[in-house]
């Protein structure tokens, strides 16, 4: 969308390119074009300045005040992302999250009247919580098996079959073997490639179980969307024991990669 024409201007904050990404800049009306046209998006957002309906994909109405959050909105088009998906570009995401808080941000809404800083504050505080759910795929998985109702397993345990429980047990008793060995006095020269190589594995296996994860929400398949969230959740909770053993391995200097 865009109103750059010769034409009346009209300084205030809108969205381009993308329509949730927020810059500053100033609106060129077209001659003729009527601030009081409904929006090209219209989902029955009324701007509480002006009353004039709000474009449903924008976070500011034309008069250029801020507006709250669209209750039809989830954590993905707060992003500008289409719909619900594995496959995100967390850069981007990453940069979309700063040009948002550069705009919600206190100190550039300073000349705003109370209830516009509340709402900038609120909006802010979303877009926060968006990011953290968003940026890592497991919560992410999970966030969108919650957005189809899909129910939860109560057990985790539950959704998982016992050749896969006895997988991770075997690799927890290994795990346990070498965090054992890693707490002694003087680790043993074989410590450093046992770990990076169980380490190896378990990252394999976790990639391997994610990809699955990743297809059977891409086909809406989510019964076996939870099952694999459940086998990824293990994987990431061996990698996790792993990694909080390299602080006391540096330093009794050996040095391991868990990459």
């Amino acid at each position: 969308m865009s109103f750059i024409r010769r034409g009346i201007v009209q300084c205030t904050r809108t969205i381009f390119n993308s329509p949730m990404i927020p810059q500053d800049t100033c609106i060129h009306y077209p001659r003729g074009f009527s601030s009081t046209s409904p929006p090209k998006h219209d989902c029955g957002r009324i701007c509480w300045n002006c009353s004039r309906p709000v474009d449903c994909q924008n976070f500011f109405c034309l008069c250029g005040k801020v507006q709250k959050l669209n209750p039809h909105w989830n954590f993905f088009t707060i992003f500008g992302l289409s719909e619900p998906k594995m496959d995100i570009d967390t850069q981007e995401l990453a940069r979309k999250k700063r040009s948002l808080q550069k705009t919600f941000h206190p100190d550039r809404l300073t000349r705003l009247v109370k209830d516009e800083q509340v709402i900038a504050a609120d909006l802010s505080a979303k877009v926060n919580e968006a990011y953290k759910i968003l940026v890592d795929p497991i919560s992410r998985a999970e966030y969108i098996l919650s957005l189809q109702g899909s129910p939860a397993p109560e057990k985790e345990a539950d959704s998982v079959d016992k050749e896969f429980l006895l997988e991770i047990m075997e690799l927890s008793e290994k795990l346990e073997e070498l965090t054992l060995i890693a707490k002694s006095d003087a680790p043993n020269g074989n410590l450093v490639k046992d770990l990076e190589s169980l380490c190896a594995h378990i990252i394999q296996r976790r990639t391997e179980e994610m990809n699955l994860l990743m297809e059977y929400i891409k086909c809406s398949r989510w019964e076996s969307a939870h099952a694999r969230l459940s086998r990824v959740r293990y994987f990431e909770r061996l990698y996790g024991r792993l990694c909080s053993l390299v602080p006391e391995l540096s330093s009794k200097g050996v040095k391991v990669s868990v990459d």
